[in-house]
């Protein structure tokens, strides 16, 4: 349809002439955004855990940087663990529940 096979050339198809403005307005929301949730996550944890604010600015802004850079493979293999996790704590969770459920048959009946 375009024949743009580059960021580029696919914008000045699509915006025109305000492709320029476009990056920069993009650009500065993608910082407004990130700023955002460094600040909540900062706060959160004042608030929840009595750490200072900047901890968890600059925590969760180096999180965002790594997880740009590192990207698809770091949370593949995040993913991956966390899906094993999460069925351990089902089958414990059955384990518990199937345990509890007995327990309490019994003192019904009794």
């Amino acid at each position: 349809m375009f024949q743009a096979y580059d960021y580029r050339s696919l914008l000045k198809q699509l915006v025109g002439k305000l492709w320029v403005a476009y990056d920069i307005v993009y650009l500065a929301l993608a910082v407004l955004i990130i700023a955002v949730m460094a600040a909540a996550t900062g706060e959160i944890l004042n608030y929840t855990m009595g750490f200072n604010p900047w901890v968890g600015i600059i925590g969760s802004t180096l999180l965002v940087d790594v997880l740009n850079f590192y990207g698809e493979k770091l949370i593949a293999r995040f993913n991956e663990r966390l899906h094993h996790f999460q069925h351990s704590c089902y089958f414990i969770d059955l384990g518990r529940g199937q345990t509890n459920a007995g327990h309490r048959r019994h003192q019904f009946v009794a």
